[in-house]
């Protein structure tokens, strides 16, 4: 019996800690076809409040220059962040 509920217990732990990880987004982290992802501060709502569909929180993708400067050319509002 014990062996039962310490396998049960075990599956849990590996589904509860593999949800975390989309299998759309295998790529988190890394620049994927030159662009990153992460979701809009408040500082780039402000920064960049001429693009459409910007709000905070929202996902945002874009390409940088210059090492840490966003091109706000680049810039679009998408659906899913997966990464952050």
């Amino acid at each position: 019996m014990k062996k039962i509920v310490y396998n049960i217990l075990l599956l849990l732990m590996i589904t509860i800690t593999s949800c975390n990880d989309s299998t759309e987004c295998s790529d988190c982290g890394e620049v994927i076809d030159g662009f990153l992802f992460k979701k809009v501060t408040q500082d780039d709502f402000v920064n960049f409040s001429t693009i459409d569909n910007i709000e905070v929180d929202a996902c945002m993708r874009y390409k940088i220059i210059d090492r840490e400067e966003i091109n706000e050319k680049s810039i679009s509002i998408v659906d899913n962040c997966c990464c952050n």
